[in-house]
């Protein structure tokens, strides 16, 4: 019985494990992400495409660079007191 992966199996023509285990690789980043106590991807290179990775020193997971840039603001804000 066919199931969701073959469906897109066969619109991508990745095979069947390749996409399990890119979904797996997934998986495994998103629980680093998660777990790690405060990310460190350094600085982000001038210039860089939007789907450049960057891995986090600390807990080893990754994210692009536009994921990253929106983490850095929200550090920033963070900072920030709020006083309305």
């Amino acid at each position: 019985m066919a199931d969701n992966v073959d469906t897109i199996s066969r619109v991508t023509g990745m095979p069947r494990q390749e996409l399990l285990s890119l979904w797996d690789e997934v998986q495994r980043n998103h629980t680093r992400l998660r777990t790690c106590q405060r990310h460190d991807f350094g600085p982000l290179t001038p210039g860089a495409k939007p789907s450049t990775r960057y891995e986090c020193r600390n807990c080893g997971g990754w994210a692009d660079s536009t994921a990253i840039y929106w983490y850095q603001i929200g550090l920033e804000h963070g900072l920030i007191t709020y006083n309305p």
